[in-house]
């Protein structure tokens, strides 16, 4: 990472995520940045999701969303939201490109399945789902009033 680099919301950078370990992503690799401007400024560190090329796997996954095409990528890849992390910004190779704002939209969407924020009802061919509702604590009555959720 270069010193006064200026780390943005959408950004597309190479990566070096470390060693992969089972199933989680790592290795040198295409990041999106996803975390604020306000602690890209501020924090060492950065919250990211990886990508992957590997398009066709898992395509239809609510937690993943195609970028057929983005600035700074050579070929069409997947964010993997369900691997959201945090890694030190001296993990930072080389600066990519950027999303555009519909497709950090389509990011934020998968995100927010990620994080139970929101619920998917179906899946368009296009691996992209559509008309789901957020998540309500409220509804949920499983455990409640119980300390730590125990029975």
């Amino acid at each position: 990472m270069k010193s006064g680099w200026v780390f943005r919301r959408g950004d597309l950078y190479l990566a070096n995520l470390g060693k992969p370990e089972g199933s989680r992503q790592g290795g040198v690799r295409p990041i999106v940045v996803l975390q604020n401007d306000v602690g890209n400024y501020y924090a060492p560190t950065l919250t990211l999701a990886p990508l992957t090329s590997k398009t066709e796997k898992k395509k239809q996954q609510p937690t993943h969303y195609l970028l057929r095409k983005a600035k700074g990528l050579q070929r069409p890849s997947t964010v993997l939201a369900e691997q959201l992390g945090t890694f030190d910004k001296t993990c930072i190779i080389r600066y990519l490109g950027r999303v555009s704002g519909g497709q950090m939209r389509g990011i934020d969407e998968a995100v927010k399945v990620q994080l139970g924020y929101y619920i998917p009802e179906r899946y368009s061919r296009d691996g992209h789902f559509h008309h789901g509702k957020y998540y309500d604590h409220k509804e949920e009555k499983h455990n409640e009033g119980t300390p730590g959720g125990q029975t």
